[in-house]
């Protein structure tokens, strides 16, 4: 009987697509990346100023340890959102501001 490779789990191979994205795209995925992860943070954080409470133990960190928090919970998202968006905005990006062709004197 041959041995099967091991399956890897659905975060390891999300998290390995995150990778080529890095790959491929650089700097524009990891933009994309944080502006999520800070906008992330930042509506967290205003949601809970506003009145929404967050059960168990982390509503005991304070309203940005919280943020932080619901933030990290929603790392696959975030990482699912990456690879969906940085494709689209780096097409935008070329879209409105192409490749220099060179120095012009």
């Amino acid at each position: 009987m041959t041995e099967t490779p091991e399956k890897k789990g659905w975060f390891a191979d999300l998290r390995d697509r995150y990778e080529d994205l890095l790959a491929e795209y650089g700097t524009i995925a990891i933009v994309v990346y944080f502006t999520i992860f800070f906008g992330s943070i930042l509506i967290f954080y205003v949601a809970i100023g506003m009145g929404f409470e967050v059960g168990g133990n982390v509503g005991e960190v304070g309203k940005i340890g919280a943020a932080y928090a619901a933030t990290k919970v929603l790392q696959p998202l975030r990482i699912v959102l990456t690879l969906v968006l940085t494709p689209v905005v780096a097409r935008v990006k070329h879209m409105v501001r192409p490749h220099n062709e060179g120095p012009t004197d």
